[in-house]
């Protein structure tokens, strides 16, 4: 019997061995005609359309390549307030500061996609003692809210978002050349989403249901379209025919452009940031995942330049949001609301931290 074989007899029969089975299938057996058959075997969660040309956006709306054509960002920040932030981050950088730093942008980036959030006691305890000392956790209940409400699953989630947060300072080494390639991207995405191959989510009504998604591989391999639905039209992000190309294209203005001018002085980090989130989000290469590595490629140029690596708390989700969709919007080249959202959200997170640390 193959695996495709079994997987239909396994989901007609024994529908609930249908998460175990999967889980431990290798990760080059899911191939696109697999991966088809598991979304139509697995609930998906409802930002994916499929080719359905009644969900096509409409014409404003739709996609139009950004890696290689967007304006490089010219905006900049005050040099005070980017020194204000290096200062701060200075006199927090102990090693102990740095990782309750680490575990708050965790948390943080998780909460604002709705993954899950914890108490706050909970959660104050999870930034002091991190998620790997299970002493530590016996405290921790389970997530209050989000699509995860299972503690041991929300953790596992916890330490890949932290694995995958250090590979990125991994990337930053003052004696080479930086380059991020597209098979790097395709590790991160690998080790982010590692512990959310196959997940059972709940949704606000306490309903659950099992929730699929190919991890390390772009949605041309999926064959996956995405829109997101917002007031006055679909938003249509790069249709998958188009991914691989868009995220080639990304990480060669990256490498050649951006970063040698942040390197160089004469872009702002955090306009950097900026065009980095824009793009990126608005690639939207894998069927999940894409705003958390958004925002940890756009800690990139600020890893480079000795500042802390952009953390957006959940107070800042609505104005993150509003400032990406405009960058979305306007396509003009001008980054500076953006910017100043991730520099201010950033500065608001050290900030919580030194507050924490002082408690």
């Amino acid at each position: 019997m193959s695996n495709l074989q079994l997987l239909r007899f396994v989901n007609q029969q024994r529908p609930e061995l249908l998460e175990p089975v999967v889980t431990n299938l290798p990760s080059d057996v899911l191939g696109p005609e697999l991966s088809e058959i598991l979304r139509q075997s697995l609930v998906v969660d409802n930002i994916t359309q499929y080719m359905n040309p009644n969900n096509y956006p409409m014409a404003s709306k739709r996609w139009r390549p950004t890696a290689g054509r967007d304006t490089l960002p010219y905006c900049a920040l005050q040099k005070k307030d980017i020194k204000y932030l290096a200062d701060r981050w200075a006199d927090l950088a102990t090693t102990d500061v740095m990782t309750r730093y680490l575990n708050l942008n965790c948390l943080e980036t998780n909460i604002i996609e709705g993954s899950f959030q914890f108490t706050p006691s909970a959660t104050t305890k999870l930034i002091q003692v991190g998620f790997y000392n299970q002493m530590g956790l016996i405290e921790v209940g389970d997530p209050v809210e989000g699509q995860v409400r299972d503690r041991d699953t929300a953790i596992e989630i916890l330490k890949d978002t932290d694995a995958t947060l250090k590979l990125v300072f991994d990337l930053i080494n003052p004696n080479s050349t930086f380059q991020l390639t597209p098979q790097k991207i395709l590790k991160l995405h690998s080790v982010l989403m590692k512990s959310q191959r196959v997940s059972c989510q709940t949704n606000e009504r306490g309903s659950s249901r099992l929730v699929y998604c190919n991890i390390g591989v772009t949605r041309r391999v999926s064959r996956v379209n995405v829109t997101i639905k917002r007031k006055g039209g679909n938003v249509q992000f790069c249709p998958f025919e188009g991914v691989d190309a868009e995220v080639q294209a990304f990480c060669d203005r990256l490498n050649t452009e951006l970063m040698p001018d942040v390197q160089n002085g004469n872009t702002d980090p955090f306009a950097a940031a900026a065009w980095i989130s824009h793009v990126f989000v608005s690639i939207h290469p894998f069927e999940d995942g894409n705003g958390r590595l958004s925002r940890m490629l756009s800690s990139i140029p600020l890893l480079m330049k000795r500042l802390p690596p952009l953390c957006v708390p959940s107070e800042h989700k609505s104005r993150y949001a509003i400032a990406l969709q405009n960058v979305h919007s306007n396509r003009d080249g001008d980054y500076s609301i953006l910017m100043n959202e991730l520099f201010r959200a950033t500065l608001t997170s050290l900030e919580s931290l030194n507050n924490l640390a002082t408690v």
